[in-house]
């Protein structure tokens, strides 16, 4: 499944680069990628911006469960840039 393989390498970037103060896997699940799609009913649309997504929350779960929409996920910090492309 995407979504545990996206907490699975956040985990790992997270060893390296704190992306978040989250450190527990199934912590990440819950906090993380559960928190971020319980939005997704609401979304109307097709194009979205997540500006300040930070390790691509909740950018990047939303975009994995709706693969009919397009995300933008913005961010000024490399590091987490660098992760969201390898995600």
């Amino acid at each position: 499944d995407q979504l545990v393989k996206l907490v699975l390498l956040l985990n790992k970037w997270n060893k390296a680069y704190n992306l978040t103060s989250v450190r527990d896997p199934m912590e990440m699940l819950v906090k993380h990628i559960m928190d971020s799609l319980v939005v997704s009913p609401y979304l109307h649309g097709d194009r979205f911006i997540d500006v300040g997504t930070g390790p691509g929350l909740p950018g990047l779960p939303l975009a994995i469960i709706n693969s009919d929409k397009q995300f933008v996920l913005l961010d000024s910090l490399g590091k987490r840039i660098s992760f969201i492309r390898n995600a």
